[in-house]
C-alpha cells in the first residue's frame, strides 16, 4: 500500500497565502493602535490639562500675593509715610473693586 506523501510546508503556505503572517501582524497592530488612540490619547490630554492648570494656578496665586506685598510696601514707604493701615486699606479696596468687577461678569447657572 502506498503511503501518501506529507504536504510540504511550501504547499501549505501556498494554500494559505504567502503574506498571511504579515497580514495578521498588521491587523493586530491596527487594533492596538485604535484602542490606544481611543484610550491613551484622551487620558494624556486630561493629564496635561491638570498639570499645566495646576502650575498656572500656583504661578498666578504667587504673582498676586507678591504684587500685593510689593504694593503695600511701596505705599507704606513712599506714599503714606509709615502709616501701614492706609496702605492696607488702599490695596484691600483695589482687591474689592477687582472682585466686584469679576462678580458682575459671572453668569448664574440656568435652573431648568
Amino acid at each position: 500500500m502506498p503511503q501518501p506523501e506529507p504536504k510540504s510546508s511550501s504547499a501549505a503556505s501556498a494554500a494559505l497565502g504567502e503574506q498571511w503572517p504579515t497580514q495578521a501582524t498588521d491587523a493586530i497592530v491596527d487594533v492596538v493602535q485604535k484602542v490606544a488612540g481611543k484610550t491613551t490619547t484622551p487620558i494624556q490630554k486630561i493629564g496635561r490639562a491638570v498639570v499645566y492648570g495646576t502650575f498656572a494656578a500656583i504661578v498666578g496665586v504667587t504673582a498676586v500675593v507678591l504684587s500685593a506685598v510689593v504694593a503695600v510696601r511701596l505705599l507704606n514707604n513712599y506714599v503714606f509715610h509709615h502709616h501701614v493701615w492706609a496702605a492696607h486699606v488702599l490695596v484691600g479696596a483695589l482687591f474689592v473693586i477687582a472682585s466686584a468687577l469679576l462678580w458682575t461678569k459671572a453668569k448664574a447657572p440656568d435652573r431648568h
